[in-house]
């Protein structure tokens, strides 16, 4: 490069003066140990390269390693000839490794993820076993351009193999890195509840608290009354539909819910004193209704796990067999139009 290396022991502090090393080498005695292990175990240039042989010196290529060791354990018990219950639990531990690219002082692994083999107008594959689940696809370019400019318009696709879906795809890519979501399976299913409180008649004060789960969390709500907020108020007696549309993974669901009528303010102020607790709770729930005269008891996906009448305002409800997790508990009169729901959580 024409660069002349002067030796800093020599000359001012200010750096003037100073007096170049003979043959422009730095003897071996003035570099430190370290630094001579380091530069023994560094490869040496191996190419042509370009800008006087300082950039894009050095190839070197390897055999990556997978190992991967999987496990699957499932346990089936049928207590009565009516009834079966099964378990099931499955594991997976990959091992990929890959030589560093520059020997014993590391660099980059010499994978096929991470290596430049690929060039421009090649295409490069590559398959992976996932679980159903939600993923984010990293991509990343060291040139901070992407696959544009110089060597044209490149793209990506994710896809499932059975059925041949497209999970995710990109054609625009041109920076340093840029993350890409995409599901598996039904991972993006989405479970709706609503709370609702009924109209006191002539009084438009109805209500509907909206309650979602599943998906990424970022969503939009569009109610066949034209509301776009997630939980609508000041409504009359009716049917009301919602679509759910999980905004990053795609998934939508819809919801329909009527709001009925209480006729007697007396029962509007009994029903906001209905009281469910402990919440969360561990084994036993106590149920404060009065004119309540059923309860129901659904999952996340609307499943009835539990169900029963009963004529007292205090009832007490053993519960050990649910497992833990978020229930909705409903409490009705339907003969006098009374309804009210809580989310119940189990540890």
């Amino acid at each position: 490069l024409g660069a002349t290396i002067h030796d800093p022991l020599t000359g001012q502090a200010t750096g003037a003066g100073r007096m170049p090393f003979p043959a422009n080498t730095i003897p071996g005695g003035r570099i430190s140990a370290i630094a001579r292990r380091i530069q023994a175990d560094a490869p040496l240039p191996n190419l042509a390269g370009t800008s006087q042989g300082t950039l894009n010196n050095y190839y070197n290529s390897a055999t990556e390693i997978l190992d991967r060791e999987n496990y699957d354990l499932k346990i089936n018990w049928n207590p009565r000839a009516s009834l079966s219950l099964w378990g099931k639990y499955s594991r997976m531990d990959g091992y990929w490794n890959a030589p560093f690219a520059l020997g014993g002082v590391g660099g980059p692994g010499l994978s096929r993820a991470g290596s430049p083999g690929t060039n421009g107008g090649e295409t490069y594959n590559h398959s992976i076993c996932l679980y159903e689940g939600c993923f984010k696809f990293v991509l990343k370019d060291s040139y901070g351009d992407g696959y544009c400019c110089t060597f044209g318009n490149g793209s990506f696709y994710v896809t499932d193999t059975n059925p041949f879906d497209t999970l995710t795809l990109d054609t625009s890519f041109n920076a340093a890195s840029d993350t890409f979501l995409f599901c598996l399976g039904d991972s993006c299913s989405l479970f709706l509840t609503a709370f609702i409180q009924n109209e006191s008649p002539g009084l438009n004060n109805g209500s509907i608290d909206l309650n979602v789960l599943g998906g990424s969390g970022n969503y939009s709500y569009v109610w066949s009354n034209a509301q776009t907020t997630q939980d609508i108020t000041n409504i009359t007696t009716g049917m009301y539909k919602v679509t759910v549309t999980d905004l990053i993974y795609g998934c939508a669901d819809s919801l329909s819910v009527y709001i009925g009528s209480t006729n007697r303010i007396s029962e509007i102020n009994l029903i906001q004193h209905w009281k469910v607790y402990p919440n969360p709770f561990t084994h036993d729930v106590t149920i404060e209704a009065a004119l309540a005269n059923e309860i129901i008891i659904t999952d996340v996906t609307g499943k009835v796990v539990f169900s029963e009448q009963f004529n007292s305002e205090k009832i007490i409800l053993s519960l050990p067999h649910l497992h833990w997790g978020v229930y909705f508990i409903s409490l009705q009169n339907k003969k006098n139009n009374l309804f009210k729901t809580f989310k119940l959580i189990k540890n």
